[in-house]
């Protein structure tokens, strides 16, 4: 009869459950050592951006909650010295708070219709039709 079914088992046997205990901590503790030091399926670079990504969307918040709870207290002191309701300063404020982080257009944006090509893709006939209000009249020969 085998050892198990008299209740007897091996010595090896008795060692599995610290065995397991040791594996269920250094095999996660190999695969950390692995991608900090080793560059283990390089992703300690996912690590440090999604870390930095985090921490400024935490700041961002941060930043619009301090924005949501001042501008209320703002234009409520700043609303009677002014003449203003201040229902009237908070929208004031709001849209000043709005409009002033968004940034103007390039200036080098405007001419880009001056520069249009006025031929067609194959190059055999000018799209003078399609282009007429921005094609130079010289380069159309209709």
């Amino acid at each position: 009869m085998p050892p198990l079914v008299l209740g007897v088992l091996p010595d090896w046997l008795k060692a599995l459950p610290s065995v397991a205990q040791v594996c269920l901590v250094a095999i996660p503790l190999g695969f950390l050592v692995a991608i900090a030091f080793h560059q283990f399926l390089d992703i300690d670079r996912l690590f440090g951006a999604t870390l930095s990504y985090s921490m400024l969307a935490i700041l961002g918040f941060a930043m619009l909650a301090g924005v949501f709870a001042g501008v209320p207290r703002l234009a409520a002191a700043l609303g009677p010295g002014v003449g203003l309701d201040w229902t009237a300063g908070q929208l004031i404020l709001s849209f000043g708070l709005l409009a002033g982080p968004s940034p103007a257009p390039p200036a080098d944006r405007a001419p880009v219709f001056s520069r249009a090509v006025t031929r067609s893709s194959a190059g055999s006939k000018p799209c003078c039709a399609i282009w007429q209000p921005l094609a130079d009249p010289r380069s159309c020969s209709t």
